[in-house]
């Protein structure tokens, strides 16, 4: 009797966190403008520990915590990666939303964001956001010496993909 109890305890509890998970998504922004990261928790009813948010990037892979929040709203920021005085907790703890905005983005920016759910007692739930920087468009003058030219074709490629690289 006891087994088939614990039994059924433990597949209400299994059956009740399928549904939860954290929705999020990939976002794209100019470099020097402002961006919000959105992140909740949806289908759920457990007890919020603390939300997490962690950045990794393509040349630091490993993720590495910057920011912590509380169910009361209480805020403690861990390792700036770079965004020390730009990153603002803009969600709500009661309502499970654990939205950031990060002002004046940077192209060092880029990188992927995660947020991190931790509620009691069936543990943490995560979503990763991948954020891509584009840098803003630039003039610029092209300076060209030629001395020989094969054909305009290989100088027309020159060109196009100089005007990739500027910016």
């Amino acid at each position: 009797m006891l087994r088939n109890l614990c039994g059924v305890i433990l597949l209400m509890i299994q059956r009740d966190t399928e549904s939860t998970q954290v929705i999020g998504g990939r976002r794209t922004v100019v470099q020097g403008e402002d961006v919000d990261l959105s992140c909740r928790l949806i289908e759920t009813t457990e007890d919020l520990e603390q939300i997490t948010w962690q950045k990794s990037t393509w040349e630091e892979t490993q993720k590495h915590n910057f920011m912590l929040i509380y169910p009361n709203g209480a805020i403690k920021f861990i390792a700036p990666n770079g965004l020390k005085g730009r990153v603002q907790f803009i969600g709500n703890p009661s309502e499970n939303l654990g939205s950031i905005r990060i002002t004046a983005v940077r192209l060092l920016d880029e990188g992927t964001f995660t947020c991190i759910f931790s509620v009691f007692p069936s543990g943490a739930y995560t979503t990763e956001i991948p954020l891509t920087v584009l840098g803003k468009n630039s003039s610029f003058t092209l300076c060209i010496t030629v001395s020989m030219i094969d054909s305009v074709e290989r100088l027309n490629v020159i060109i196009n993909t100089r005007k990739v690289r500027s910016w």
